[in-house]
């Protein structure tokens, strides 16, 4: 089923290249309309402005004929200035002189504004039309160029298909039916499931489910968004989960504190005291001397046995300067009865 399900992974990588290629291939065609759109809105701009071009020339020449009329009707109005008989004929044609003058004037100024705007025109639409050359241009140039991509994309949609039909003839029929059927309804048919989540739908399965997903024995669906799920480190291979275990390793290894090494104990004989208590370290032993003690020479003019140490004082002084290994305190033990005895013949 491992298997299966990395045929399936597999799968869905060769159908989502295939859509994100296909999506791409699909936005030529609205990039080359928008590229058109913008060649006629420019072509349509240059057209108006041919035709206000074209009014504007025969507006002027209307004028200039207007002017050329005006101008006859003044010299004609100067004639007849000449052939005046008397005062009231003179007023009249003086008059008419007058108006003939100023209606020749404003032709001859509409004349002149009129050709400043048709030189202003011309020029205008000379560089339009140049623009619309270049923008002309600069499309071809783009349409070739997108075409050479969608040739591309299309090798490589060809090239991921095949690649795709051999991963699905490897996959069982069932399963196969089961993601198409899937994924024609969710888009995606496959979806990890990490830390108890799906990633599909971003919820948490059952903890029985999940379990059932660290077998990878079946083919599981998400109780919530009905995709095939799998455990996200179920396909990870050897080298993956060698990482990933260094990776924690490393991290437990910051985490954990240095360890102080602490002095080995001393041995020592344990005695009734410490088996009591079980908690008083036990004190050094000394070893009192084996056999009679030496008898030391008695100073001159002592009395006789003065020189001469008792064995039970020996004995006591012995166990008055060892520490008692029980308290730590330096009290003399009880005499024995034997203490007792010698004490009392010595008096004799």
């Amino acid at each position: 089923m491992k298997e299966q399900l990395k045929l399936l992974i597999e799968l869905q990588v060769h159908d989502a290249k295939i859509q994100e290629l296909e999506g791409a291939l699909k936005a030529f065609p609205a990039k080359f309309e928008s590229m058109q759109t913008d060649v006629k809105r420019v072509e349509t701009l240059l057209e108006k402005e041919r035709s206000q071009l074209t009014e504007t020339e025969s507006w002027r020449k209307r004028q200039e004929q207007e002017a050329r009329d005006q101008e006859d009707a003044l010299i004609k109005a100067k004639q007849r200035a000449g052939m005046v008989k008397n005062v009231k004929e003179h007023m009249a044609s003086e008059r008419d002189l007058e108006n003939n003058r100023k209606s020749a004037q404003a032709r001859e100024d509409e004349v002149a504004r009129l050709a400043g705007a048709v030189e202003t025109a011309r020029t205008s639409f000379a560089q339009h039309e140049g623009d619309l050359e270049t923008m002309r241009k600069h499309v071809s140039g783009e349409v070739d160029a997108a075409r050479a991509e969608m040739t591309e994309i299309e090798q490589r949609i060809a090239k991921v298909k095949t690649e795709r039909d051999v991963a699905a003839a490897a996959v069982d029929p069932q399963a196969l039916k089961r993601y198409s059927t899937i994924r024609m309804r969710r888009g995606m048919a496959l979806a990890p499931v990490k830390a108890g989540t799906c990633l599909g739908c971003r919820m948490s399965i059952p903890p029985q489910l999940f379990n059932v997903l660290q077998r990878a024995t079946t083919l599981e669906t998400c109780p919530n968004c009905n995709r095939i799920i799998y455990w996200d480190k179920l396909l990870m291979d050897a080298d993956g989960l060698a990482a990933e275990k260094r990776e924690a390793d490393a991290k437990l290894v910051e985490k954990k504190p240095a360890r102080v090494a602490k002095p080995r104990a001393t041995k020592s004989a344990p005695s009734a005291s410490m088996s009591m208590a079980g908690s008083v370290a036990a004190a050094p032993r000394v070893d009192l001397p084996k056999g009679p003690p030496p008898r030391l020479a008695a100073p001159a003019g002592s009395e006789p046995g003065a020189g001469v140490q008792n064995p039970a004082e020996l004995r006591r002084s012995s166990t008055e300067s060892s520490p008692d290994t029980a308290t730590g305190s330096s009290a003399p033990p009880p005499e024995s009865d034997a203490d007792e005895d010698d004490a009392a013949t010595e008096t004799n």
